[in-house]
């Protein structure tokens, strides 16, 4: 099995839909689009929901294709670092200490962990402005 790139074509699935009154629905929504745009879509997610998501990616004739599950795309972030799109939002890639962090998937914390991520990355700049 190959490793996708960021502009192979992917699909993530598996995000849970909330009804009226808080309830969990069944159904779920998928993302379509690039790696980069997936895995971005994932990180924006809190950890309870990344944890029940999946990526896929290929069915090309060549027969390159293949699937991920929370932990390989954790993995994948890892290894590869943030898609560029997202990294150019808080300045740069991070250290890889922060990464790690970044794709830690909490069970219980509905915020996602990117955006508490980029929320201590701006106050950090605004104390030392």
């Amino acid at each position: 099995m190959t490793e996708p790139t960021w502009g192979t074509a992917a699909k993530l699935d598996g995000i849970g839909l909330r009804s009226e009154g808080s309830k969990w629905q069944k159904a779920t929504v998928a993302v379509v689009g690039s790696m980069a745009d997936c895995i971005a879509k994932w990180l924006e997610l809190p950890g309870f929901k990344q944890r029940g998501c999946w990526l896929q990616w290929g069915y090309a004739y060549d027969g390159v294709h293949g699937r991920m599950e929370p932990e390989a795309i954790a993995g994948y972030v890892l290894k590869h670092g943030l898609p560029a799109h997202v990294a150019g939002t808080i300045g740069g890639q991070p250290p890889q200490e922060d990464l790690k962090w970044i794709v830690a998937m909490p069970r219980f914390d509905h915020d996602p962990t990117f955006a508490r991520y980029k929320a201590a990355l701006e106050c950090a700049a605004a104390r030392t402005a």
